[in-house]
């Protein structure tokens, strides 16, 4: 909704290619702000960025891939499972409830209170 670009759309697509293969797509369409003069000074900077993005993004996603059909061939399934963790927040925290969460599970982060 709000960020550093006078305009911004971005389309993920999943295309099936067959029962165990797929393709990731990224439409953006964006401008940078100060029109000319913003396309001059940052341009090619920005689209550096996000390509760079996009590949990190692409490469986690094949790598969760991955592990979900580690995880089928293993005969484990993940799906209605629930997850307590704590520090669910920080930086691992994150990724593994992102994770869980996309494996079926049921996520729960474990927080403080703060005592008054």
């Amino acid at each position: 909704v709000y960020g550093p670009f006078a305009a911004w759309f971005h389309q993920h697509r999943f295309e099936s290619l067959s029962q165990q293969q797929c393709r990731i797509s990224d439409q953006i369409d964006y401008e940078v702000p100060m029109g000319f003069a913003g396309r001059m000074l940052a341009g090619s900077f920005v689209q550096t960025q996000l390509e760079r993005m996009f590949c990190y993004r692409h490469q986690t996603t094949q790598h969760d891939l991955s592990f979900a059909r580690q995880l089928d061939e293993l005969g484990l399934s993940l799906q209605g499972k629930r997850f307590a963790i704590s520090g669910g927040s920080g930086l691992i925290g994150t990724c593994v409830s992102s994770l869980l969460s996309v494996l079926g599970a049921e996520v729960y982060q474990l927080q403080r209170t703060q005592s008054n």
